[in-house]
């Protein structure tokens, strides 16, 4: 059994299983990381850094997925051969080694695993991490002029390394509106997440990226977006939404401007269920909540709130769904409200 807890952030970045979960992740697999962080909090940042280093290694252009998926088995292979201490190698008379020998095997090992990240991989470092905290909105502004605006709780990447003929890349975790400018040579502008990827050339969009599930919805222009592991890329047209949830897809139509109206403050709901609701509400401000009756949760609002003012917001939810909120530090308590004799 591995003792995460001891893990330091190299650790992590050349851990077989930590990097499936970063590159692959499963219901499974999300539930262990969001526990371990939730119990380990002295680890948040170091699993964040690693996990943000390995997302930076991005493919090398006009790589197929096949090649991508061999790529990646043989680099697990090496990883868990390093970890278990084995090599495969020409026979001699020996059947043991000493231990100088296992190091100088483990060594040679690393080698061939850095190998293989060079001539798969660009590895591209950043120069700009941009992160919000809880209730926080930021606007950044982009080398190519085009613009992001992101949401509370999230956090974006780039460089500003961009010329007039590559591609212009980001990385998104969380939820980010996006104003991207068409340029004359037609450079692609792609936004990376954990299971797919955002391609357009000039178009306004959102993107949100929280734990299993991507929601991309579509304000002008176009997109073209290519799930990992899907061979067929998905296209979206002026107001249609993809989620993509559980390795399924679904697209349709629907009303994107409610979808990106958090960048003005606001939340706008649709026949919505409280906790749908509240997730949401999770994301923004950080906060936890103590257990609620089910026929609470069912319970459904259509309107728009204010999320700049969090007593306002709370109050407004009393009154539409005629409950009590109590908040006592982090933790928000919902009861029904108790009959006036």
């Amino acid at each position: 059994m591995k003792n995460y807890k001891e893990y330091t952030e190299n650790d992590f970045v050349m851990d077989a299983d930590f990097l499936e979960w970063v590159k692959h992740p499963s219901g499974e697999s999300e539930v262990f990381w969001t526990s371990f962080i939730k119990e380990n909090p002295q680890k948040k940042e170091e699993v964040y850094n690693a996990k943000t280093l390995l997302l930076s290694m991005v493919f090398k252009q006009n790589l197929l997925q096949s090649e991508k998926e061999v790529m990646w088995q043989e680099i697990r292979t090496a990883m868990r051969k390093q970890k278990e201490g084995k090599l495969v190698f020409m026979k001699t008379g020996r059947t043991s080694f000493s231990k100088m020998s296992m190091y100088v095997v483990a060594a040679l090992l690393l080698g061939c695993v850095l190998f293989l990240s060079f001539y798969y991989f660009t590895e591209k470092k950043p120069e700009h991490l941009v992160t919000t905290q809880f209730a926080e909105i930021k606007k950044i502004i982009l080398p190519d002029s085009s613009s992001i605006i992101l949401n509370a709780n999230s956090n974006i990447k780039y460089s500003n390394q961009w010329d007039k003929v590559s591609d212009r890349e980001v990385w998104i975790d969380g939820e980010a509106f996006f104003s991207v400018r068409h340029t004359k040579t037609n450079q692609r502008f792609i936004v990376h997440t954990n299971e797919a990827d955002i391609e357009v050339l000039g178009t306004e969009f959102n993107v949100m990226e929280r734990e299993e599930k991507i929601k991309v919805s579509l304000n002008s222009g176009s997109v073209k977006i290519s799930v990992y592991d899907n061979a067929n890329p998905v296209f979206l047209i002026p107001g249609e939404i993809l989620e993509l949830n559980a390795k399924k897809i679904q697209k349709g139509a629907g009303k994107v401007e409610d979808i990106s109206v958090w960048k003005e403050n606001k939340l706008v709901f649709d026949d919505t269920p409280l906790s749908e609701i509240l997730k949401q509400l999770r994301y923004i401000y950080g906060w936890e909540f103590a257990t609620v009756p089910n026929d609470i949760l069912n319970e459904k609002l259509t309107g728009g709130v204010e999320t700049n003012d969090e007593k306002v917001l709370l109050r407004t939810l009393e009154r539409a769904l005629r409950i009590q909120i109590t908040k006592q530090g982090n933790t928000i308590h919902i009861s029904r409200l108790q009959p006036v004799l």
